[in-house]
C-alpha cells in the first residue's frame, strides 16, 4: 500500500464517527476511499511538499571532516547537506506511486 493509499484509508476511517467505525465493512468502504479520499491524500502531500524553515533546519546533519587515512580528508558523506531537496524528492516519490 502506498503512502497516499494509507493516508486515504486513515482519513476516510477517521471521518466516520466511532459507532460507524465499529460497524463499517472496510472492504466495501474502500471503493469510497479510492474515489474520494485518495484525491484528498494526494492534495495533502502536495500541500506539504514545500518544507518549512524549521523542517529544513531539523533535517540538517552536521558534516565533518573525515580522515581518509592517506593524508587526505573528505567532508562528511553529504548527509543533511540539502534537506529541502531530500524532502521534496521523498514527497515526489510518494506522489508518483499513485
Amino acid at each position: 500500500m502506498t503512502p497516499v493509499e494509507r493516508m486515504a484509508r486513515a482519513t476516510a476511517f477517521e471521518a466516520l464517527d466511532e459507532e460507524l467505525q465499529r460497524a463499517v465493512d472496510m472492504e466495501a468502504h474502500m471503493h469510497f476511499v479510492r474515489e474520494h479520499h485518495t484525491r484528498k491524500a494526494h492534495a495533502a502531500l502536495k500541500a506539504i511538499r514545500e518544507p518549512s524553515k524549521a523542517m529544513i533546519e531539523a533535517g540538517r546533519i552536521p558534516t565533518r571532516e573525515i580522515d581518509l587515512g592517506n593524508g587526505t580528508t573528505a567532508t562528511g558523506l553529504g548527509l543533511g547537506a540539502d534537506p529541502e531537496s531530500i524532502w521534496k524528492r521523498m514527497i515526489d516519490a510518494a506522489l508518483s506511486e499513485t
